[in-house]
């Protein structure tokens, strides 16, 4: 009974982490269109982005499982839409910026797990090859070392 629920529980997370990352896809395309649409000077246009971009920081909130980080999403979206032309550049920045890191972040964990799990079969090989040395008292050492002083004096 624990097993499954144990895997219910694993499957929800996952799911709301997969929302979640939509979520911020969805932030980052619509800062984009946003930022397109403030380069066009058509004001009515960049409203309605403007407003979507509001949605799509609510809907981060909505989906996040940590109600503090809820309640900073809530807040830059209350912060934008409230906000001045000033306000609104430098809440955007900021927003680019972490929505770039929360993008890249899984990419940057698999890639530390595949060089940490490399290092570690790298130094068990190592281990094993020095407990080998000590106990045959370094003869296999000694031995290949002289083989390959010799195929380089053959080479020569």
């Amino acid at each position: 009974m624990e097993s499954s629920q144990t895997a219910q529980n694993q499957q929800a997370s996952s799911t709301e982490e997969i929302e979640w990352r939509r979520a911020v896809e969805d932030l980052d395309a619509q800062l984009k269109r946003y930022e397109a649409t403030e380069r066009t000077m058509d004001q009515q246009a960049k409203q309605e982005e403007a407003q979507k971009l509001v949605n799509a920081m609510n809907r981060i909130a909505d989906n996040h499982p940590d109600p503090k980080v809820q309640e900073e999403w809530r807040q830059k979206a209350l912060t934008f839409e409230s906000g001045s032309e000033a306000e609104r550049r430098g809440l955007l920045g900021d927003i680019g910026k972490g929505v770039g890191v929360l993008l890249s972040v899984p990419f940057a964990l698999v890639g530390a797990a595949v060089f940490a799990t490399g290092a570690a079969i790298y130094g068990a090989g190592n281990l094993v090859k020095g407990v080998g040395n000590i106990m045959t008292g370094g003869a296999l050492e000694r031995k290949r070392s002289r083989k390959l002083s010799s195929a380089g004096e053959k080479v020569q």
